[in-house]
Order: C-alpha cells, then structure tokens, then sequence
C-alpha cells in the first residue's frame, strides 16, 4: 500500500520510503548531452547496436528522440522502477563515445553544424 505524507511530501510504502536516484547514465547520453536539442533533432535514422553500449537494433527517428528514451531531461527513477533501456545496456561497456561513433549509426546527420562545431 502507497502512503503519501503531506508534511514530508514523500511517498511511502509500508512506512518505507521509496528511493529517488537519477537513471544511470550511459556514455551514450553522456555524448548526446553535449549536443544541443536542436541540433539533436537533425540527426535522423540512428540505430542502436553493440558498438554503442546496446544489444539492439532499435531505430529512432531522431537522436532527440533516442536521448528522451535514455532518460535524458533528468528522469527519475523510483524505488526498483527500470527504464526501458536499462534492458538492453551491455555491462560493463564504459567506452567514451565521440561524434563519429553517432554519425556511423545515423541515415542523416547535419555535417555542416558537425564539421563547425568538432572540426571534422
């Protein structure tokens, strides 16, 4: 049974409070969040797979949309919840991603914005 207490504002259950903790970060969003919303919004057509930390082949339209299922924007996690992508994360993989290892997994990518911004 879920106990919300108006003074502490926190939800219980059975007088034991529910954890809040950060989803996990990956290298993959850790790469994602250096790009701008816009600019994430021009890479179309990316593909997860195991060189970027997934055994996957989701595809996502844009990589906006991938950074929102990787619990980008801060989302919470409570308690022993597990975010969709927590599934399919390969333990252990802690390789720093870099630009080109989104752009080899993307259909399109905004090569003008890239080679300005990472000298490519």
């Amino acid at each position: 049974m879920h106990l919300y207490n108006y003074k502490t504002r926190k939800l219980t259950l059975s007088k034991n409070p529910i954890t809040e903790a950060k989803s996990p970060d990956t290298p993959l969003r850790l790469l994602l969040e250096t790009l701008s919303p816009s600019l994430r919004s021009r890479f179309k057509g990316v593909k997860l797979n195991p060189k970027l930390g997934f055994n996957t082949a989701t595809s996502f339209d844009t990589v906006e949309q991938l950074y929102v299922w990787l619990g980008g924007y801060n989302k919470k996690i409570y308690g022993n919840q597990r975010l969709p992508y927590m599934s399919y994360l390969i333990a252990g993989f802690n390789r720093k991603l870099e630009i080109n290892d989104l752009i080899l997994n993307c259909a399109q990518y905004p090569q003008e914005d890239i080679k300005q911004t990472n000298n490519i």
